[in-house]
């Protein structure tokens, strides 16, 4: 400080103030120190003007900018303004409005009625599965196909078969009768021939008795000679009256002869027919037997093989014998053929053929000439041609039946295969490509909980009401499958570090939710594609569900239930309807773009709200930055 002692004198200090005498005052600062002349204000001076040159440079490199700038804006006004213009007016707005409206009228009508009739199709369809129960338990040991055709074909076939074996039971009993009339025919003949061989023994006798009385008469006479003449008369008349009764006798006999001898021959004629009927259903017995045995050969349908022959014609008889009586033939050919055609083109790479099958005559049928004979030999005719389908499978010609087999056992294989490949599936799909989403879209969930549930809690609101969420995994719904919080454990988790037996649980546990989707859809009668059933069981939000909570100043937290809900105020209930969907939207909004506008819509929001509690929603709104 120079002369600070002396007021009354010259003094001036470091920081620019001076005096001099009752003068004072500071000095102008400036940035770097001058020397005092004309050299030295003529070099200031073109230092000044070349700094504001280059002042001015930067300037006019600003303006550039700023120009540049104005124009782009210019040019967003424009499209604002162009925008605006395009913006509808607001009839238009109304009559869109009113459109929505009706159509969202439209929705809830058409929805109820979607509900109703999705109703009705679970109740048709509980119907159906309960028919189809009872149907299924009936024809379960049988191989029909479960149509109705093929049920009223199996009726038909029933009553046809039953027919037929009425029919032979008929031709049957017939053939023991006829035996048995044959027997007694035979037995008659027989007492007709000791008939005739007594008849001709009393002939001998009688003969040999007239001889022996002839011998007599003559030893008589001799003795009549030697003897008395009176008693010789009495033995001649009893000998006379002897052999007339003989004579009588002869006479009778020779007479009845000719009827006997009558009889017997037709009697021998009766049973030579006889004869030739026993051989000839002896004969057709053979033949329905040896169609009988080449149709059960045919496997069409399941039998007891070690019954007998006889056994098994019974049991079919009691299964399919009112088939047989109801059905007819040529009606069954009819649709047989009918069927043929029909899916002829959807089995084209069989390559499937329909003939008859030739009947293999014997050659007694060919020699039949009584008439009453020829109508059996044609029934066997028409009962031992058969229709016959068969189908090209693997270079042969085989039934539909055996290809059946065949596709069946292969879709068995196909079946085991998949399931081997399960394991690998589910690890591909859980743990590479579908495993990381999940796992990245379940982490970003619980991160914007924790957002929700942060700013839930920092809101203050006058009456200390406050609300807080969490997000709880769900259980498990059956001992197959995981809870939530074990399933999203493992699947965070390194694949290669995971063991056989945790692989297994979750190969398991989806594959147990994939089979109560399909279930639940069969139920609901939808039909829905396999990529649709895994969408459903792998949406990761049916796996969590969430819990509001609200604390009291003073209090603890509690559960909002639907109970403490209805406690509540107006103004209450609407914090509690509203805080959580401001802040749900808030924090997805947070992931928007920066530019992006934050727009929430509030159309009678606040509806019965006092006024504090409306104060205290539109702040909230204001926090959160909403553009209303």
């Amino acid at each position: 400080m120079i002369g600070e002692e002396d007021t009354s004198l010259f003094s001036v200090n470091e920081q620019g103030y001076y005096q001099l005498g009752l003068i004072k005052g500071h000095a102008l600062p400036v940035e770097n120190v001058r020397y005092i002349g004309r050299t030295a204000r003529k070099r200031f001076r073109e230092e000044q003007i070349e700094r504001f040159e280059k002042e001015l440079e930067e300037l006019r490199d600003k303006k550039i900018v700023i120009s540049n700038r104005i124009r782009d804006i210019n040019d967003v006004i424009t499209v604002a303004k162009n925008s605006l213009d395009d913006f509808p007016k607001d009839a238009d707005l109304q009559e869109s409005f009113r459109h929505i409206e009706k159509a969202r009228f439209d929705i809830t009508q058409f929805k109820q009625r979607i509900q109703h009739l999705s109703e009705q199709i679970k109740e048709i369809h509980q119907h159906y599965s309960k028919v189809k129960g009872i149907i299924d338990e009936k024809i379960r040991q049988f191989n029909i196909e479960r149509s109705l055709k093929a049920y009223q074909q199996a009726v038909s076939v029933m009553k046809r078969y039953q027919k037929d074996l009425f029919g032979l039971e008929k031709q049957h009993i017939q053939y023991v009768n006829e035996a048995k009339r044959m027997v007694d025919k035979e037995d008659q003949l027989m007492e007709l021939r000791e008939g005739i061989d007594e008849l001709q023994g009393d002939v001998n006798v009688s003969t040999s008795q007239a001889e022996t009385h002839k011998q007599n008469i003559h030893h008589m006479e001799q003795q009549l000679d030697l003897e008395g003449a009176a008693d010789i008369r009495k033995e001649i008349i009893e000998v006379q009256e002897r052999l007339k009764e003989i004579n009588d006798n002869l006479k009778t006999k020779e007479i009845t002869k000719p009827t006997k001898e009558t009889e017997l021959n037709h009697q021998l004629k009766e049973l030579d027919r006889k004869q030739i009927q026993l051989q000839f259903w002896r004969n057709m017995t053979e033949a329905w037997k040896g169609s009988f045995k080449k149709e059960v050969h045919r496997d069409f349908i399941e039998i007891n093989k070690e019954h007998t022959w006889l056994q098994i014609a019974e049991n079919l008889l009691n299964e399919y014998g009112v088939l047989w009586r109801e059905k007819d033939s040529s009606k069954l050919l009819g649709q047989l053929t009918q069927e043929f055609f029909k899916q002829q083109t959807d089995l084209m790479e069989y390559r499937m053929n329909s003939y008859d099958t030739p009947r293999d005559m014997a050659e007694w049928m060919k020699e039949v000439d009584y008439e009453e004979q020829s109508p059996h030999i044609e029934k066997w005719k028409n009962k031992a041609t058969r229709r016959i389908i068969d189908l090209h499978y693997q270079g042969k010609q085989i039934s539909p039946y055996t290809v059946q087999e065949y596709i069946e056992a292969d879709q068995a294989r196909q079946e085991s295969l998949l399931n081997e490949q399960d394991q690998a599936l589910y690890e591909e799909i859980l743990f590479n490509s579908v495993g990381q989403k999940l796992r990245a879209r379940i982490r970003r969930a619980e991160q914007w909980v924790k957002k929700m549930k942060s700013l839930m809690e920092s809101r203050d609101t006058s009456s200390g009401l406050s609300f807080s969420i969490k997000w709880k995994p769900k259980t498990a719904d059956s001992e197959t499958e995981l809870d939530t919080v074990d399933l999203v454990h493992l699947l965070r988790q390194d694949p290669k570090l995971l063991k056989e037996e945790d692989l297994e649980k979750i190969s398991e546990h989806f594959r147990s939710k994939i089979a109560k989707a399909k279930d639940l859809m069969d139920d609901r009668s939808e039909l829905q594609t396999l990529l649709q059933v895994l969408k459903e069981v792998l949406d990761y939000r049916k796996w969590f569900y969430f819990v509001l909570y609200f604390q009291r100043e003073g209090e603890n937290k509690r559960e909002l239930t639907n109970n403490q809900f209805y406690k509540f105020s107006g103004g209450e209930k609407a914090m509690a309807m509203y805080i959580p969907l401001f802040t749900a939207c808030y924090s997805r909004y947070l992931e928007a773009d920066d530019g992006a506008p934050y727009i929430i819509s509030l159309d009678e929001a606040f509806a019965g709200v006092d006024e504090n509690n409306i104060r205290e929603m539109f702040e909230i709104v204001e926090q959160l930055g909403f553009d209303i």
